[in-house]
């Protein structure tokens, strides 16, 4: 079968893709561009990094790192069509936007990720622990249900509904159960299943798996407290509360020994220090955001938002894949290739600190021009960091190791 690198390869170029959209849309804010139209590069900017980068790696990761070496073979051309209708998406959403030939590729990978779902959950039987078997179980399903959300976006605009209130509501169904859901779920299959059961972690590995499992559902009712319905805020606090029990086991499990002794690369153990940093602070906004006021203050305020999900999304997805990558062999020292993987983590910090400073002075009345500038900046820096690491993980076929496992 093919190797993993062809699959980690790919997802490595997707980000640079990634990374030249949102340095396109920078650009666009602060300069006349006619040609390009802000709201199209938006949607491809999110489709692509949501497709091409994230979905893409962690399916590839989940195949090779969660299955047997006998079922991997089945999902080589599998993995390859997903991320052909990315790159399809890539190639007409910035053009076109919503229309026919972008709507196609976009419903033929929801298609694909169905397909993926059965097909790998008739397959997950053998994984060798249940916490992590759980947690994947939970992602894929998250993964299915998040589809309600675009389905209703697209029934919406073939009628012509202008109804506000149903549009937001299935724009955050789908973000929740992608960022809080498949993202992180998928996220903590991986590391639980390749980490070693250190002694007296096994509670911790339990009670985290089982609480953030839970929370999953209610935690979808803190992004829509907007509706100012009394139920919601009673389920919401039930998610609020499994995510502290979550939290708590989190950090149990983080500081047990030997949470990252499965990781020989210095590299991928700063990236994963970063990453679970980022998930910390990610919990502790979401639950913060049942006080009302904290609540409506920061679902007003469009910075605060994205700084959100770019916190999850390059902050806690993005670092802990290119933590994986490292450890796979890639940013080898000797070659001189971390300084990339470096440059595209100073514009993920970048990135959140100017964000952060731009919402507090949107409250406080006080935003500047200049955080667009210094966001441009930060634009660079993510650009030229996946750009390099694009381009030396293509160069890297001649030193990759190859894990004696796989």
């Amino acid at each position: 079968m093919q190797s993993k690198h062809l699959y980690f390869r790919l997802g490595l170029i997707n980000l640079a893709f990634v990374a030249l959209l949102g340095f396109t849309m920078r650009l666009k804010i602060l300069f006349e561009i006619p040609f390009l139209d802000y709201r199209n590069l938006l949607n491809a900017h999110s489709h692509f990094a949501f497709c091409g980068w994230v979905g893409f790696m962690l399916l590839a990761l989940s195949v090779h790192y969660l299955l047997s070496p006998e079922a991997r073979s089945r999902f080589r051309f599998l993995l390859l069509a997903v991320d052909a209708t990315a790159i399809g998406m890539l190639l007409t959403f910035p053009w076109l936007g919503y229309a026919g030939a972008s709507l196609v590729f976009s419903s033929a990978y929801v298609v694909l990720t169905f397909v993926f779902a059965g097909m790998f959950l008739a397959r997950l039987s053998k994984a060798s622990d249940g916490n992590a078997r759980m947690l994947m179980i939970c992602a894929l399903v998250a993964l299915i249900i998040s589809a309600a959300g675009p389905i209703v976006l697209g029934w919406m605009k073939a009628v012509h509904s202008t109804n506000a209130i149903l549009h937001r509501s299935a724009l955050y169904w789908y973000l929740h159960f992608q960022y809080n859901g498949f993202f992180t779920l998928t996220v903590f299959a991986h590391y639980i299943a390749r980490r070693p059961a250190a002694a007296g972690s096994t509670g911790a590995r339990k009670g985290f798996t089982v609480a953030l499992s839970l929370a999953t559902l209610p935690t979808l009712f803190l992004s829509l407290l907007w509706n100012n319905n009394p139920y919601y805020y009673g389920i919401a606090a039930a998610g609020v509360v499994l995510l502290i029990v979550a939290l708590y086991f989190f950090v149990r499990l983080w500081l047990s020994p030997g949470s990252l002794a499965s990781y020989r690369s210095a590299l991928a153990r700063r990236l994963m220090r970063l990453s679970f940093g980022s998930f910390i602070l990610k919990t502790l906004m979401q639950i913060g955001t049942l006080v009302p006021s904290l609540g409506h203050a920061v679902f007003a305020d469009r910075p605060v938002i994205i700084g959100f999900l770019h916190l999850v999304f390059l902050g806690f997805v993005s670092f802990y894949l290119l933590a994986q990558l490292a450890e796979a062999g890639y940013f080898a020292r000797h070659r001189g290739s971390p300084i990339p993987a470096y440059l595209f983590a100073a514009g993920v910090l970048a990135n959140e600190g100017l964000l952060l400073l731009q919402g507090l002075g949107i409250l406080l009345g006080t935003n500047s021009r200049l955080f667009e500038w210094g966001l441009l900046g930060a634009a660079a820096l993510l650009l030229t960091g996946a750009s390099a690491m694009a381009v030396t993980a293509v160069r890297a076929r001649s030193y990759i190791r190859e894990e004696a496992a796989v």
